[in-house]
């Protein structure tokens, strides 16, 4: 039999809790525990732009894909909801501003390209660009399903040639075009060809004794013809320092004396050849040759002493 306690008796208590030691932090229920804030989210959703366009009296779906696969399959999924039992045509390609025409129709302005609600059936599709030569391919687009054109189309450049005419003062003067001679030195009369749209061509006319003529051609689209007059040409100085030892020599050029050494000269031909003379009583002849393109020449002799001098 279970006793009762006594009227006025203190029940019982449980036995205390040892105070913590001096310095501790207080321990807390877990329900009174501070929870850590969740970190913010980094994600940013992805949006892309969807347009509607309407023409022929059918909706096309014109899908710009950024290039992400995940991107790209929702996108095929929108249009499948759209599509019923016609089809659709998925192509990508380089130049990306190109124009995508399906049966003559334009139904994109750029890559990639999506485009829905297309009987299924054989259609004729084109990549049109200025300058380009148009891509054109028959497709087959399957009902209720996609025709997705692999691998991606690339446009190649339209080869434009114009007449290109190069004149220049003087007319015996060299043409070279990209480091190629085109018209040889001595030969008279005007250069022409065709130059190719788009390319780069560096023109250099040149002649001993005058200062090179240099230009860049890049034809546009626009041009008709490309006309260069080069010239005329600035005719270079040449000047010769001549001295000997002994000095005192006769400088003789071309037969003509033109003084003592030393002696500067200015009044030469730089584009001639020149044979040089120096000459002086009791001693032997020195010769030299000054040749064109040659700088402006040094010429210093030491003259050789005769053995017998009258």
């Amino acid at each position: 039999m279970s006793r009762r306690p006594t009227a006025g008796a203190v029940p019982a208590l449980a036995p205390a809790r040892p105070p913590p030691p001096p310095g501790a932090r207080p321990v807390l229920a877990s329900a009174q525990r501070p929870q850590p804030s969740p970190p913010p989210s980094t994600y940013k959703p992805r949006m892309q732009e969807a347009k509607i366009v309407s023409g022929d009296g059918r909706k096309k779906l014109v899908l710009v894909a950024a290039g992400a696969a995940a991107v790209v399959v929702a996108a095929l999924a929108l249009v499948m909801m759209l599509l019923g039992r016609d089809g659709a045509v998925f192509v990508a390609y380089d130049p990306p501003d190109a124009k995508t025409f399906i049966d003559g129709v334009q139904v994109c302005a750029s890559s990639a390209c999506i485009s829905s609600k297309i009987p299924p059936g054989i259609h004729r599709l084109e990549i049109r660009k200025e300058n380009f030569v148009t891509h054109v391919e028959d497709v087959l687009v399957p009902a209720g399903d996609i025709y997705r054109r692999a691998p991606d189309v690339k446009l190649k450049p339209l080869v434009v040639n114009i007449s290109a005419v190069i004149a220049c003062d003087p007319a015996d003067a060299e043409i070279k075009i990209n480091g190629k001679v085109v018209k040889e030195l001595g030969r008279s009369g005007l250069y022409s060809d065709e130059l190719t749209v788009g390319e780069t061509y560096e023109v250099v006319v040149s002649k001993p004794g005058f200062e090179p003529w240099k230009r860049t051609l890049q034809p546009l689209p626009s041009d008709k013809q490309v006309n260069e007059f080069a010239g005329p040409l600035r005719r270079m100085k040449l000047v010769v320092k001549f001295t000997s030892t002994p000095t005192g020599a006769d400088i003789i050029v071309n037969g003509k004396n033109l003084g003592a050494t030393p002696l500067t000269v200015e009044s030469l031909d730089p584009s001639a050849t020149h044979a040089v003379l120096l000459r002086k009583r009791c001693y032997e002849d020195a010769t030299h040759t000054i040749m064109p393109g040659g700088g402006n020449p040094t010429i210093d002799k030491k003259l050789e002493k005769k053995t017998s001098c009258n």
